[in-house]
């Protein structure tokens, strides 16, 4: 066992979603003023030229990837476009170095470059991989941080605090049985208000996720990584003669959907499959398994154990096993950000770190 904190009581809180709005700013120069993102397309946008012939000679694969990045971003054809420098760079992960609001990176070395551009005054500076296949703006990112909040009469709304956030703060919660998430500024999470679903809600309204069927009490998303696509993952629950649970995932308009895994109560015993926490590059994904209480949810919020599947190879780790119906159950409470420590509540007036 690690660390243990005394403690008399334990409070059980509802936390509202945090959703984010991010907008970006490029670079300027010394002596002039950034040129602002614009919030949306023009309803007749400046047509691109093709790069000229003269412009292919001598340029590398991240070159020729930073320059189309920043003449499709910022809307300048391509041959007003100019490479001030190109350095080589290691980057500390998978996000090249940017900071993205909502956006948790890979933790793995890059080796690329740092290559900063000029037009019309205005310097841009692009991170990308050796190859030019991963290519970001390293232009300053903000966003602006929302709440979705379930209300007294059981309806879920959408709360706009107008608080900005800097490019360092990402806000992140790790605890388990996850009620949903966001994938920029729309949310993603549970209603239990009628028959259990998923639905997706932003400023402009909501909608039924309706390729979500059953869904159980967890809820996790992966806000994506550069080039890949975000994805949600949730358990269902056994419903009438079915007395399967399965584990699936997908991204958010339900495309690419897959089951993960799939367990028989009859073999298994009364449990169901619980979505977690995604991995950082969600590669894998952590769940539980749970016992089917009343009407197929518990009043708890917790995991009482803990595995993480890969996606690709379907390959099961377990990290804290099940343990007897008669163990305390559902009082793990969150795992940390590096995923080295789960804290639970198991012992009675102990809070543990192991």
């Amino acid at each position: 066992m690690g660390n243990k904190i005394n403690t008399k009581s334990i409070f059980a809180l509802l936390v509202t979603l945090i959703f984010l709005s991010a907008c970006t700013q490029p670079t300027s120069t010394e002596v002039n003023t950034p040129l602002s993102s614009p919030a949306t397309p023009t309803t007749q946008p400046t047509e691109v030229k093709p790069i000229p012939t003269q412009l292919l000679v001598n340029l590398t694969p991240a070159q020729l990837a930073a320059i189309q990045e920043a003449s499709k971003k910022y809307n300048i054809p391509v041959d007003q476009i100019k490479i001030v420098s190109t350095e080589a760079e290691t980057w500390p992960n998978g996000c090249l170095g940017v900071v993205i609001p909502g956006v948790l990176c890979t933790d793995v070395i890059v080796d690329g470059f740092n290559i900063k551009l000029e037009a019309n005054g205005q310097q841009f500076e692009i991170h990308t991989n050796q190859e030019g296949t991963s290519v970001i703006d390293a232009a300053q990112q903000l966003a602006t941080l929302g709440f979705v909040v379930s209300t007294i009469d059981r309806t879920i709304q959408v709360v706009n605090p107008n608080i900005s956030l800097g490019p360092t703060f990402t806000p992140a919660f790790n605890g388990f049985l996850p009620s949903g998430g966001s994938i920029l500024d729309t949310a993603y999470v549970l209603d239990f208000t009628n028959q259990a679903k998923v639905i997706s809600i932003d400023a402009n309204g909501s909608r039924d996720l309706s390729f979500i069927q059953n869904p159980n009490y967890g809820l996790a998303i992966w806000r994506s990584g550069p080039g890949t696509q975000p994805l949600l993952a949730w358990g269902t629950q056994p419903t009438g003669t079915t007395q399967t649970s399965s584990l699936q995932i997908s991204n958010p308009d339900g495309s690419s959907l897959e089951t993960l895994l799939t367990i028989d109560r009859e073999t298994s015993g009364p449990m169901q499959l619980v979505a977690e926490i995604w991995s950082a590059d969600g590669q894998s994904l952590y769940f539980s398994k749970e016992p089917v209480g009343l009407g197929g949810y518990i009043p708890f919020s917790g995991a009482s154990n803990l595995y993480k599947i890969n996606v690709v190879t379907k390959d099961i780790t377990e990290i804290i096993p099940q343990t007897p119906l008669t163990s305390p159950q559902t009082c793990l409470d969150a795992i940390s950000g590096d995923y080295r420590f789960v804290v639970d509540h198991c012992a009675q007036n102990v809070i543990t770190i192991r």
